[in-house]
């Protein structure tokens, strides 16, 4: 059994940016913009098969990993084969004929692109797991992609895109859990982001993120518990410059050392 408690804090935005806060949550989700065709336009506009979840959908219906996200998503089969290794299909589209699941198949090539913005992250063996903290938005394009996202699109894309830095807006975020486990150890899981003016043209954005789940399993030799492999953590550093108006670039970097921890 564990027990958790949750807290939030932000620093408060300015009136203008709350009243576009309101009017985006008013406009419904058929006002989300993507850019799943490489142009913005709205998800009710596109002519392919997608599903688009907002930065604010996921804050309200509480969605903070992977697995929730695709298991509520129609046509995706999700399925976990360790930690930072899961498996996904499209469309029952899948590499390895004798598996359901398409997106790095430990036999054949991955059918299914998974792309935080425009990088794409997906390994053979390995499906990073971004964190959905912070996210503006994930886009779900079913059917082959390949024009637009190479051969590992064959049967879908999975978009994650991240709040881009904002500029002449300090802006400053805060949330985690603090949990214990029966008969174990405590643990925690702590989220921030901070949004940085450097100059009028240039803004930084740091989102991090960290965990250590508590153990309940005892190591005979100290008595200590031993740690669960549910521990490690992210950092994601976004720069945004506009040289003139109306034009801009973003450059994105984002660290998540492989952390492993001995079990008995």
């Amino acid at each position: 059994m564990t027990s958790a408690v949750a807290f939030v804090a932000a620093l408060p935005a300015t009136p203008g940016l709350a009243q576009d806060t309101a009017k985006v949550a008013d406009e419904g989700l058929n006002e989300i913009v993507v850019s799943a065709t490489r142009r913005d336009e709205t998800a009710n506009n596109v002519g392919i098969s997608l599903s688009a979840i907002s930065g604010a959908t996921l804050e309200r219906q509480k969605i903070d990993g992977q697995r929730e996200l695709l298991m509520s998503v129609p046509g995706i089969a999700f399925a976990e084969k360790g930690t930072g290794q899961s498996a996904i299909s499209l469309r029952g589209v899948a590499s390895d004929p004798g598996s359901s699941f398409g997106s790095n198949a430990i036999n054949g090539n991955a059918t299914v692109g998974i792309y935080l913005d425009e990088t794409s992250i997906a390994l053979s063996g390995f499906n990073p797991e971004p964190r959905l903290f912070d996210m503006n938005r994930v886009e779900v394009l079913r059917g082959p992609q390949g024009t637009l996202f190479g051969a590992g699109s064959l049967s879908g894309t999975i978009r994650y895109i991240s709040n881009a830095p904002v500029l002449n807006n300090f802006e400053a975020r805060v949330s985690g859990d603090v949990s214990t486990v029966a008969h174990g150890a405590e643990g925690y899981e702590l989220n921030a982001m901070v949004n940085i003016p450097l100059t009028q043209d240039l803004a930084l954005r740091v989102t991090g993120y960290g965990r250590d789940i508590g153990g309940f399993v005892d190591n005979v030799a100290n008595r200590d518990d031993v740690r669960s492999v549910n521990y490690g953590g992210t950092v994601r550093i976004s720069v945004c410059g506009r040289a003139v108006d109306h034009q801009a670039a973003m450059a994105l970097m984002k660290r998540s050392p492989k952390i492993t921890a001995n079990c008995a």
